[in-house]
C-alpha cells in the first residue's frame, strides 16, 4: 500500500513539474512578445487575434445569421455550428482573454499527457524529444493565435479515446462535430466510416447515418466559401501545403503558372509513394499498436495531416496536428525501426522550419513533404501488415 501511494506522489509530482514547464514556458514567451514568432515575421502584436476574429463573427451571426458568409466585416471560413455553440454558451467578443487562456490550458494538459506518458513508458530520451516538439513553433503560433484548432485537436484526441474504448458511434459523432465545425476534419470522418464498414460491420448503419447528417452541414457551408479556400489560406509565407511549391515559384516569377507546377508536384509525390511502397522495407511497428490509444491517435492525427497537407494551403499553426501525430509516435514504441526514426526527424525539422524566413522555410517545406511522404507509406505497411496478421488469426 505504501509502495503504491509513493508511486502515486511521484506521478502527481511529474505530472505538476511537467505541466509547470509548459505553463511558464509559454507565459514567459507571451511575456516576451513571442521571440522566434518574431524572428520569421509571424508575429503581429495582437493576442489571441483568432479568437477574437471568430467571436466577433458569433456575434455577427446572432444579429444577421447565414448572412455572415455574403459580407465583408463580420467574414467567417468555417462551419456555422462553430458559432452557433458559441452564441448558447453564451461566449462574447469580451471573453477573449479568458477563451485564450482556456485553450492555452487544454493545450498544456495534452502537452502534459503525451510527455509524462512517453516518459514513464521509455524514459527521459522520449521526454526531451516531445518537449522539443511542444515548444515548437507552430505552437506558438496556435497558442498565441488562441485559434480554435485547439477544439479541433481536442475532439480528435476524445475520439481517440471513445475508438479504444469500442465506442464507435460517439468516436463518429466527436469526428462529425470537429468536422461541421471546420471542415478540414471530413475527409477523416469519411475514411474513419470506411474503416467501420470494412472492420466492425455491426456499427456501420448509425455510424452512416452520422457521416450523412455530418455531410448536409457541411456542405450547406462549404458552398459559400468554397471559392476563397480554393484559393489557399494565404501566400507562400507562413503557410504549408502540396501547392507551396508552386507558390514559391510563382512569387519568384510569374511565368511559372501555379496550376500546372502544382499538378507537377502532384505527380512527383504520387511516383515517389510508388517507388516507396515498391522498394523499400521498412520495419514496420508491432500489429496490436493500432488497437491501442498512441496507435489510433497516430491514424487519426496522421490522416489529418495528410489531408491537409494534400489538399489545401494552411496556415502553420495547423502544423500543431502534425505535433501531436509525433507525440503518439513516441508514445507508441521505442522509436527503433528506420521508418519512425526518418518521421522523427524530418517532422521535427519541418515544425522548427515553418516560418517565412525564406530558406529556412523552403528546408522546412522540403522536410515536411518527406514526412508526409513517409506518413503514407508508414500507414500503408502497417495497415497491410495488421491485415495480413488478422485474418491468419481468425484462420484458427
Amino acid at each position: 500500500m505504501r509502495r503504491l501511494k509513493n508511486s502515486h506522489v511521484k506521478g502527481l509530482f511529474t505530472h505538476s513539474l511537467v505541466f509547470a514547464f509548459f505553463y511558464f514556458f509559454y507565459e514567459l514567451n507571451s511575456y516576451f512578445r513571442y521571440p522566434y514568432l518574431r524572428l520569421g515575421d509571424a508575429w503581429f502584436n495582437r493576442i489571441f487575434d483568432d479568437t477574437n476574429q471568430v467571436l466577433n463573427s458569433a456575434k455577427c451571426y446572432h444579429t444577421m445569421g447565414r448572412a455572415i458568409y455574403d459580407q465583408v466585416n463580420c467574414s467567417y471560413l468555417y462551419g456555422s455550428p462553430l458559432l452557433d455553440f458559441i452564441n448558447i454558451l453564451g461566449v462574447v467578443p469580451e471573453n477573449v482573454y479568458v477563451i485564450g487562456k482556456l485553450f492555452l490550458l487544454i493545450n498544456i494538459i495534452i502537452f502534459t499527457y503525451f510527455s509524462v506518458y512517453s516518459y514513464n513508458k521509455f524514459g527521459t530520451k522520449e521526454l526531451a524529444l516531445c518537449i522539443i516538439i511542444f515548444i515548437s513553433p507552430p505552437f506558438h503560433y496556435l497558442i498565441e493565435r488562441g485559434n480554435f484548432d485547439s477544439l479541433i485537436v481536442l475532439l480528435l484526441i476524445m475520439s481517440s479515446v471513445l475508438i479504444v474504448k469500442s465506442r464507435f458511434l460517439t468516436a463518429s459523432i466527436a469526428l462529425g462535430v470537429a468536422s461541421v465545425f471546420k471542415f478540414y476534419t471530413f475527409p477523416v470522418l469519411i475514411t474513419y466510416l470506411l474503416v467501420v464498414i470494412f472492420t466492425e460491420r455491426k456499427h456501420y448503419k448509425a455510424n452512416l447515418i452520422v457521416v450523412f447528417i455530418t455531410t448536409i452541414f457541411v456542405l450547406r457551408d462549404y458552398v459559400k466559401i468554397r471559392n476563397i479556400l480554393g484559393s489557399g489560406t494565404g501566400g507562400y509565407g507562413g503557410t504549408f501545403g502540396l501547392k507551396s511549391f508552386a507558390l514559391y515559384l510563382n512569387h519568384l516569377s510569374e511565368v511559372f503558372n501555379t496550376t500546372y507546377v502544382f499538378l507537377f508536384t502532384v505527380i512527383i509525390f504520387t511516383f515517389i509513394m510508388v517507388i516507396m511502397v515498391f522498394k523499400f522495407n521498412f520495419s514496420e511497428p508491432r500489429f496490436n499498436e493500432l488497437e491501442s490509444f498512441a496507435g489510433v491517435t497516430q491514424l487519426l492525427f496522421g490522416l489529418q495531416i495528410i489531408f491537409c497537407y494534400l489538399f489545401s494551403i494552411n496556415n502553420d499553426y495547423r502544423l500543431s496536428i502534425l505535433g501531436i501525430f509525433l507525440a503518439a509516435l513516441l508514445t507508441g514504441s521505442v522509436i527503433n525501426s528506420a521508418i519512425r526514426k526518418y518521421i522523427l526527424i524530418f517532422g521535427i525539422l519541418s515544425m522548427w522550419l515553418s516560418y517565412p524566413s525564406w530558406i529556412l522555410q523552403v528546408l522546412g517545406d522540403f522536410s515536411l513533404f518527406v514526412t508526409v511522404c513517409l506518413i503514407v507509406y508508414y500507414f500503408l505497411g502497417s495497415y497491410f501488415k495488421f491485415r495480413v496478421h488478422k485474418e491468419n488469426n481468425d484462420l484458427y
